[in-house]
């Protein structure tokens, strides 16, 4: 067992943790009471204004209608690749799928933006020399890279390691 944590369900269904720092415990606190402790001093810091004036982003600090749960830092994945997608289920943090299938999408939309423009140059290259093969490959890349969010791999994937397996980069084996 680790240390623990207290985790937290944001206003867009993601989940916040906390990790409380242990050299901040009393020596004649309990555990319990020590986490019942930050907690409270995270609402409270919820409340305040930033230093800039402004009130803190929502679901950054829990508040008193969150529901708090305490998990062991053991228990809460290491991968952050789809930190995003996590959900509480069953008290634990855990990757949900079809959330980690949409920030994946996103990944690959982001990652092809360079792609676009390397296959640019090379379908502005293909024109200027009237090279239609080229052009017809140049053609062909754009379209894949259109096509890349709509993967069947994608919803086909069961785990996030074969998610993180799906690249922009990778072509499709002839």
């Amino acid at each position: 067992m680790g240390r623990k944590c207290l985790a937290f369900v944001t206003p867009d269904g993601g989940v916040s943790i906390i990790r409380p720092q242990m050299k901040m415990k009393r020596p004649d606190e309990t555990e319990e009471a020590f986490l019942a402790r930050v907690l409270a001093e995270n609402i409270r810091i919820g409340k305040q204004p930033c230093a800039h004036g402004k009130r803190h982003e929502p679901g950054s600090y829990p508040t008193e209608a969150d529901s708090v749960t305490i998990v062991d830092e053991d228990e809460i994945p290491v991968d952050l690749t789809y930190r995003e997608a996590w959900v509480l289920a069953g008290g634990k943090p855990q990757v949900d799928m079809a959330r980690a299938k949409t920030v994946h999408r996103n990944k690959l939309r982001d990652q092809r933006k360079s792609l676009f423009a390397e296959n640019d140059a090379k379908a502005a290259w293909a024109v200027l020399t009237e090279d239609e093969a080229l052009k017809a490959e140049a053609l062909a890349e754009r379209q894949r890279l259109r096509d890349l969010p709509a993967l069947p791999s994608i919803d086909a994937a069961q785990t996030p390691d074969e998610l993180k397996a799906i690249r922009a980069q990778d072509r499709p084996s002839k």
